[in-house]
């Protein structure tokens, strides 16, 4: 039953590296949409597209398509910035921070069994990922997630790595790629891509993906529903985040609970 509790958890809990608590508004599309124009026109009335799907050995696989009124840069910065993830009242996320590619080698070195000997080994050094930034061109930064859950609920904490592609900014396209370095769980990867929506620079498009896989099985329709309810926060999160900071619009939300 732990187990279970765990495994649900974590799906409801850490599938997406931005979730906003539950909210009675929240948006989301489980209807597939083929048609271009229709799609587009969802997306810019503030509907949220997402679709699941789960493979016994890989784990549960989630994606959402989203509008944002912000510029992709704003978004961009907003998203490899590990540091400040802990300013976007994630639930139960406790901790995120960046790490230097020095410590990830102590990390790998050391294989530390839970956060406790994680931070032990980290002690009271502050990365900041703008140091390992590259702008115009492919690179590469690190960072810890630490989620603490209720009791009788694991804690999970997991490092990852991201290869950040910055190679087109001038179109306004930005993408970054994640894998799974170390943690309590046995997978978490995927990626982020940004671009102008509509062709707008002042709008962004983005497609975030990611394969989550705890370790333990439950049934296929409860982390199917797990991903349609959590998933679209990612873009809510963001989008509150920037119109918050002054630095993106209100969207036009509207109620797309279809599913």
């Amino acid at each position: 039953m732990r187990r279970r509790l765990t495994a649900l958890t974590l799906i409801f809990s850490f599938l997406s590296q931005l979730l906003l608590p539950a909210t009675s508004d929240a948006v989301y599309v489980a209807k597939k949409l083929t048609k271009e124009a229709a799609f587009s026109k969802s997306l810019s009335r503030g509907w949220i597209y997402s679709e699941a799907d789960y493979d016994k050995d890989t784990g549960i696989r989630g994606r959402i398509v989203g509008a944002i009124e912000a510029s992709p840069t704003a978004v961009w910065e907003l998203y490899f910035r590990a540091n400040d993830w802990n300013q976007y009242k994630m639930p139960s996320l406790k901790d995120s921070v960046a790490l230097s590619p020095a410590f990830i080698k102590e990390f790998q070195d050391a294989k530390p069994k839970s956060a406790k000997e994680f931070y032990k080994l980290l002690g009271n050094r502050h990365f900041d990922q703008d140091e390992e930034r590259k702008p115009g061109k492919v690179w590469e930064s690190y960072s810890l997630q630490f989620y603490d859950l209720p009791w009788p609920v694991d804690n999970k904490w997991f490092v990852i790595k991201h290869t950040h592609d910055e190679t087109r900014t001038k179109e306004g396209l930005f993408s970054s790629k994640f894998t799974l370095i170390g943690g309590n769980i046995k997978a978490y990867d995927g990626e982020i891509l940004l671009k102008p929506f509509q062709e707008d620079s002042n709008r962004t498009e983005m497609d975030y993906q990611a394969i989550a896989n705890s370790g333990y099985q439950i049934p296929k329709f409860l982390l199917v529903w797990g991903v349609h309810q959590m998933m679209p926060r990612v873009i809510k999160a963001i989008r509150k985040y920037l119109v918050k900071t002054g630095k993106g619009k209100q969207s036009a939300e509207e109620d797309a609970s279809h599913y």
